[in-house]
């Protein structure tokens, strides 16, 4: 009997020992291993934009850092050690291929070789108009020309020279220096799009045909130094009722006739832009724009200017 108590006790203590390791190897599973996430061709930039670019990793413990082990950033990129982001503008044109290391709180390393290739500015489009180029109340970052940069690319430059409140006779003295002076012969394509006449349009002592013949002034003005120009349609937005005819009037005498632009964008036309009383477009002043209306106009200007130039 003692010998059987002797055996069942000795099972029962293994079991419970058995049962404690498996136990233990469950709350203690093995660390994933350090990696670099980010894909190894960098986006590009050029010699203009201000470039931002985050280096991601996975695994690992700890606090991390980051360093370029070989290789170099183009001239005027930064690293950041402990965000592990590229900045800054570069200087060059050029490809530069480097090698990156993020080292966790253990000493473990993981090393990533990249690319990242700076571009020539090849095509620049200026964007001139009042508060709703500007993209007042959104973030800037939200605006249409920002947006538009993003979808061009880095071969293209996006200058936005539109300021609130503007009017049609502000431009008009304002063009030479906010314009024409960055009027570049080298280039494929230098476009300037035109897109105002809210602000005249809500003054009373404004008519419709004077707004058109101030837009044909500012495009002729562009024409002369071989601006490639566009103009738009004004769409609704206007503070008073009776300001509406001068709005109509408008685009019925700018559609008729837009030389000597090169295009006519018919912003009006648009769906998005059909009632001043859609909040998904427009702000509650029913005048400024929303996010998802900068974002209808990025699109609509980017699929134009991907469009082969007619001569």
């Amino acid at each position: 009997m003692k010998i059987l108590q002797f055996l069942t006790l000795s099972l029962l203590f293994s079991l419970a020992v058995f049962s404690q390791s498996v136990t233990v190897i469950a709350r203690n599973p093995s660390r994933q291993t350090l990696s670099i996430t980010t894909a190894s061709s960098l986006p590009p930039t050029n010699i203009e934009m201000v470039y931002s670019q985050n280096l991601n990793s996975a695994g690992g413990s700890g606090t991390k850092t980051w360093r370029i082990s070989s290789g170099s950033l183009p001239v005027g990129l930064a690293f950041d050690t402990t965000a592990g982001v590229i900045s800054g503008i570069a200087r060059s044109v050029g490809t530069s291929v480097f090698t990156a290391r993020v080292t966790d709180g253990s000493g473990a390393k993981a090393d990533k070789v990249f690319t990242l290739q700076v571009v020539a500015v090849t095509n620049s489009v200026t964007v001139e108009g009042d508060s709703r180029t500007v993209g007042y109340p959104v973030a800037i970052n939200l605006t249409y020309p920002v947006k538009l940069q993003a979808l061009l690319g880095p071969t293209w430059r996006v200058r936005n020279v539109a300021a609130n409140g503007q009017t049609t006779d502000n431009m008009l003295a304002d063009a030479p220096t906010q314009v024409d002076a960055f009027r570049d012969a080298s280039l494929k394509r230098d476009v300037v799009i035109l897109w105002t006449g809210i602000n005249d349009i809500n003054d009373s002592n404004r008519t419709g045909q004077y707004i058109y013949n101030n837009i044909l002034d500012y495009a002729r003005g562009k024409k002369a130094i071989s601006f490639e120009m566009w103009v738009c349609t004004e769409i609704p937005g206007v503070v008073a009722a009776e300001r509406e005819i001068a709005r109509l009037n408008f685009n019925q005498l700018i559609k008729a006739n837009y030389s000597p632009a090169d295009k006519l964008i018919d912003l009006n036309a648009l769906a998005a832009f059909a009632s001043k009383d859609n909040t998904t477009y427009y702000q509650p002043d029913r005048l400024h724009l929303t996010e998802a209306a900068n974002e209808v106009l990025a699109n609509t200007f980017f699929k134009l200017l991907k469009q082969p130039r007619r001569h």
